[in-house]
């Protein structure tokens, strides 16, 4: 299958944001400060349902089969193994700061994991780990949805999960809220919907004229502005406005991520991939899963060590994000090199004749 080079770039950018999401504090006591701090946390949402999306376009859109086998023996490890890895790893390194290394060390990680106390940074883990379960499922109902099917699934989607949260907020439509929960179905309330949003992108825009890159790109800039406008005129509600906006499944975030999807595969669908900056870019998509585990590590170290701020807010942030997402890819490059040479080795050794 021909690589979708469009996807590495989205999965850049997406692994960036979410690192810049997490260096952003909305926390902040003064409305200036929160406001940087918003600006940077809001134009960077689309990162998980980006993530989302391309796995999508990735796993729904292919015409090879896919077994729950498969699921289990192939996909579920790849996230599991390292998820499990990394948690150690910060068990270990907080035990040894704090002079508490006992044999408890053996097997808390685990437990941390099924008590899901690891899933306030690590819960896209999770929520991959179910969506994979659910992939057998959803690829026979999509592929034997036509075009105009899949269309009204997304049209509910963003309607019962994307606008129906603000009908409260709407005087005339408010004695219809509770009717309208209760009828929402589960698979409309979850990611599921940005999953098959990615695979609709992909299968039915084959092609992204330069109108439709415009379009989308203005799509994006009115998705960043109206947000930003009501949070200004927010008063002293700013806060809870703010986190209205930036919900992941708020419209502004849905029509946000389908653009900037759309965009990017306009702008890099024609591109094979073999020039240098392109190849640098598969690289670092490669490593964006261990990228976004190691990050938190990286965030923690970067705490401990008790490195000052680089400056005002709209300086540090990205800085901070920068330096983060470098030395987290230096790490997983490194460990995906050594993890290919001793598959390499082992490979070697066991052809081998007796």
């Amino acid at each position: 299958m021909q690589r979708k080079v469009y996807l590495d770039y989205l999965k850049v950018l997406a692994c960036l944001a979410v690192i810049v999401q997490h260096c952003c504090s909305l926390s902040a006591e003064s409305r200036a400060e929160y406001t940087v701090n918003y600006f940077f946390y809001f134009i960077c949402r689309f990162a998980v349902p980006i993530f989302v999306m391309a796995t999508g376009s990735l796993m729904l859109d292919d015409s090879r089969s896919l077994s729950f086998k498969a699921v289990f023996i192939k996909y579920i490890p790849r996230i599991l193994i390292p998820f499990v890895g990394i948690v150690y790893v910060i068990n270990i390194t907080a035990a040894l700061i704090n002079g508490n290394v006992t044999y408890k060390l053996l097997i808390s990680p685990l437990l941390t994991i099924l008590k899901t106390e690891t899933s306030v940074p690590y819960w896209y883990c999770y929520m991959i780990i179910g969506i994979y379960l659910m992939l057998p499922f959803i690829k026979k109902m999509v592929s034997n949805c036509t075009k105009r099917e899949t269309e009204v699934f997304l049209v509910l989607f963003f309607l019962f999960r994307g606008a129906l949260q603000y009908v409260q907020y709407i005087p005339v439509l408010r004695i219809a809220n509770p009717f309208l929960n209760s009828i929402v179905p589960g698979i409309l309330t979850g990611y599921i919907g940005y999953l098959v949003l990615g695979y609709y992108i992909n299968k039915y825009i084959p092609h992204v004229s330069r109108k439709m890159c415009i379009v989308c790109a203005a799509v994006i800039l009115v998705c960043l502005t109206v947000p930003f406008t009501v949070f200004a005129f927010s008063g002293e509600n700013y806060q809870k406005a703010g986190s209205l906006c930036a919900d992941v499944f708020s419209p502004g975030v849905m029509l946000l991520s389908a653009a900037l999807m759309i965009l990017m595969k306009g702008l890099f669908e024609n591109t094979n991939g073999q020039r240098k900056i392109h190849k640098v870019f598969v690289k670092i998509s490669k490593a964006s899963f261990g990228i976004y585990l190691l990050h938190v590590y990286a965030i923690q170290v970067f705490s401990y060590l008790g490195v000052p701020r680089l400056g005002p807010s709209y300086v540090h942030i990205p800085l901070k994000s920068v330096i983060i997402f470098a030395a987290s890819f230096a790490v997983s490059a490194a460990l995906q090199l050594v993890s290919q040479k001793v598959r390499g080795l082992l490979s070697r050794r066991s052809k081998l004749p007796e």
